[in-house]
């Protein structure tokens, strides 16, 4: 399947699609064609969540990617790690909502954001306990987790992500030749 996530369309397995001439769906070979996107390597973990690299400040971890997460965000316990320190913290915290009830996400500024080695625009990131989502997946899978890549860079990007070919295209980035030369 292919999700647009700004679109709000999923496109699943050709025969499954009913084409029309205004909106012919995506495909793996119209995908290779999106000159302003830019193809980032995902990892399919054993429990079926798909995950990418990240560097925040300097510092490596791994996100797992969220169409249903309103905000990206870190998770509490690695604030430390990716050097956000309480100067960083916005005065205004995001209030958020789903199964488990309203939740508040602290704000902070980040000074870098790569995903997958690219530089991706994100001037802040959401921080929150996410200890019960994180040692669910650490214990199934054995990978570490430190947070979650929502709609708010989704959106933001005009993501797709394409779970058949593993791998989230993004638009809208700066331009980065060292990340071009080693992409796939």
């Amino acid at each position: 399947g292919i999700l647009e996530v700004a679109a709000d369309r999923l496109f699943l397995h050709r025969t499954a699609l009913a084409e029309t001439p205004d909106q012919p769906p995506l495909s793996a070979t119209r995908l290779e064609h999106l000159p302003d996107y830019v193809a980032l390597p995902l990892t399919k973990l054993t429990s079926g969540h798909d995950t990418i690299p990240i560097e925040i400040n300097g510092a490596t971890g791994h996100f797992v990617i969220d169409s249903g997460a309103r905000l990206s965000v870190v998770h509490l316990a690695k604030l430390p790690h990716f050097g956000l320190q309480a100067a960083d913290r916005l005065r205004a915290d995001s209030a958020s909502g789903g199964i488990g009830g309203a939740v508040t996400i602290r704000q902070y500024r980040v000074n870098s954001f790569r995903v997958a080695g690219r530089d991706v625009p994100q001037p802040t990131l959401g921080a929150f306990d996410l200890s019960a989502v994180v040692t669910v997946i650490e214990t199934e899978t054995g990978a570490t987790i430190d947070g979650v890549i929502g709609q708010d860079t989704l959106i933001r990007h005009r993501a797709i992500i394409d779970t058949a070919g593993q791998r989230l295209l993004l638009a809208e980035l700066p331009t980065d030749p060292e990340a071009v030369a080693t992409q796939p």
